[in-house]
């Protein structure tokens, strides 16, 4: 597993980028999958920053593996807990001027992925894994 941990902070969204490219390209990945990999985890580390950790900055472990007829994608932190549940669905057929600004980072994942799961532990840290099938 290809693994790199980070300051959460949006500045590092560039590094965030530059990993999953080289990741993929050493698994021999489509740019199509690279580039859905890229904005999902992405999304779900901008998530982690702004809402797990508030901006106050803490620690987030990324972690990109083969996986049997995919690749997996795992996000870690000790931010703040949330029901993934209670996160609404957003109207992405409104007019632009009637959308709420933000809240597509759950729902692109569960887009561009096919299996997005999510655990909360105290000691262990919020896990996030992301699966895309080959």
């Amino acid at each position: 597993m290809a693994e790199l941990c980070l300051d959460a902070n949006c500045f590092q969204l560039a590094t965030v980028r530059k990993f999953v490219l080289q990741v993929g390209s050493d698994l021999g990945l489509t740019e199509s999958v690279i580039d859905d990999l890229q904005l999902a985890t992405e999304e779900a580390f901008t998530n982690v920053v702004q809402h797990g950790y508030g901006g106050q900055g803490g620690e987030i472990e990324l972690g990109i593996e083969p996986a049997e007829g995919g690749v997996r994608v795992t996000v870690r932190d000790w931010g703040k807990a949330f029901d993934p549940e209670a996160v609404p669905v957003p109207d992405v057929t409104a007019p632009l001027d009637e959308r709420r600004p933000g809240g597509l980072g759950l729902y692109l994942m569960r887009k561009l992925m096919d299996e997005v799961s999510f655990e909360f532990d105290a000691e262990q840290g919020n896990a996030l894994t992301m699966f895309k099938r080959l």
